[in-house]
């Protein structure tokens, strides 16, 4: 027996209270939900190693913003390219602003602040 959930809402209808019934296999969303996931490791295990044994340095990153202004960035992820090129180590999941202390931070945050 596959599970479901109920939802039901009271409502008035013409001048008379009503009753709304509404049923939701839960299956079939955790069926579509494990589907996605499968399709999004088998993407992840096609492309990893490109991204992790390419030359190019690679960064994923996400703009932190303060009013509406590019503010920092967060390093979600780097290749071992980035860090050689770069010589930042251990940046996933730091923002740029302590890695950068004592080089040319402001120069990179321009040159950030113009790609985005």
């Amino acid at each position: 027996m596959s599970p479901w959930r109920f939802y039901a809402y009271f409502l008035a209808f013409r001048g008379r209270q009503a009753t709304l019934v509404s049923a939701e296999d839960l299956t079939e969303r955790d069926a579509h939900r494990i589907r996605a996931d499968a399709g999004l490791r088998a993407i992840e295990h096609r492309y990893r190693p490109l991204f992790e044994n390419m030359l190019e340095g690679l960064a994923y990153c996400q703009m932190l913003l303060d009013r509406d202004q590019p503010h920092d960035f967060l390093y979600i992820e780097v290749n071992k390219a980035f860090e050689a090129l770069s010589g930042l180590k251990n940046v996933n999941g730091r923002c740029l602003r302590p890695p950068m202390v004592g080089r040319a931070c402001s120069c990179w945050s321009a040159t950030t602040d113009r790609c985005t």
